[in-house]
This record gives structure tokens, sequence and C-alpha cells, in this order.
């Protein structure tokens, strides 16, 4: 009879994420990947009229809150900063050294939603370089869905990128957002939180 009918309906989905610190001693600033904050409007339902995006962070003793998005990049670097105003996590250090060809690095990972507190799985690999023209970095390092947002750590226990994609036909190489894209990516987060 020329009414429409308005259906509701929520999706989740799980990724990871790497505390880099806390903010203003109030909470924790987080990155993960960025399309894991970002919805690309060809990646919604048809007849989609409006659509809101919510986050909960846990911790590795399973403690969470609601965060907010405080920076986000789609592409190059795929990188998103989210705050936490409920947890205070200790952060990782960001390496002051590039990686270099060869080295052995880790990930922290929630590989398909893994995860049982306190234990976080630690995944080991190489890392490969940059690939097409410095985009993004190439490592060894195992994973699936879940891994998106992972902290790429360094053997000091440093940051040296954010992992965001898996090659589909073999998911032992893995994306990485590269060191300096993600150095910049967090020194453009802070200057949006001092503003």
């Amino acid at each position: 009879d020329g009414m429409s009918v308005c259906v509701r309906d929520s999706f989740t989905s799980t990724g990871s994420g790497i505390s880099i610190g806390s903010v203003k001693d109030v909470g924790s600033l987080i990155l993960t990947a960025g399309h894991i904050c970002e919805i690309q409007q060809n990646e919604l339902p048809k007849g989609l009229t409006n659509h809101f995006l919510t986050f909960k962070v846990f911790d590795r003793f399973g403690r969470a809150g609601q965060a907010t998005i405080v920076n986000t990049s789609f592409t190059n670097p795929d990188i998103c900063a989210l705050f936490v105003k409920s947890l205070k996590i200790k952060g990782v250090k960001i390496s002051k050294d590039e990686p270099y060809i060869g080295d052995k690095i880790y990930s922290l990972s929630a590989p398909l939603g893994i995860f049982h507190p306190p234990a976080v799985p630690v995944l080991e690999g190489t890392y490969s370089g940059q690939a097409h023209k410095g985009k993004f970095s190439v490592t060894t390092i195992r994973a699936i869905g879940g891994c998106s947002g992972s902290g790429i750590l360094n053997q000091k226990g440093e940051l040296i990128g954010i992992l965001f994609a898996t090659h589909p036909s073999f998911n032992s190489i893995t994306l990485v957002s590269t060191y300096d894209s993600t150095l910049d990516f967090v020194h453009k987060t802070f200057k949006k939180l001092k503003e």
C-alpha cells in the first residue's frame, strides 16, 4: 500500500589492537586497522538508510570499555586510533628504528576471535621488506580474520606496524603498515588529541 517496512539489524565483527599508552591518565589509546573503524558505502546493504558503529575494547584480562574514534585512515596506512576512557592499558613503546629484512617479528592477535584472557595468542614471523613503492610492508606472520589491527612488534617488544591484510590464497603472507606511515599516523593522532 505504498508503505515501507523498517527493519533493524545488527552485525558484529572482531579485530585486534594494541595500546600505545594512557591519555591524560583517564584512558588508553588503541591502534587497530582502519577498515575496522570505517565502512565503505559499496559494502553496505542496498536500501540501507542509516547506520552507526560502536566499539568495545577488551584488555588482556577481559575487562571491557566503550571506545571512540580519534583518528582513522582506510588506506596508506590502514590504521585507526581508538580512545577507551574507562580502561587504562599499559602501552607498548614505538621502535626508534626501522625493521630490517630478515628481522624476527611478533604479532599479538585474536585470530577468528580466539582470545582466552589473560592469554593472548603471540604469533611469530619474519619481516620481508616494503612493497608497492613503500605503500605497505610484507611479513610472514600467519593471519586470518580477527587478526586485522594486530600490533607488529620487533624482538624488543616495540611497535613497528599494524597488520591489516593477509594474502587470500596464502595466509602466511601478511600486509602491514610501514614503520614510517605508522609513526606519522601516531604523531598526527597525538596532535588531534591536543586540539
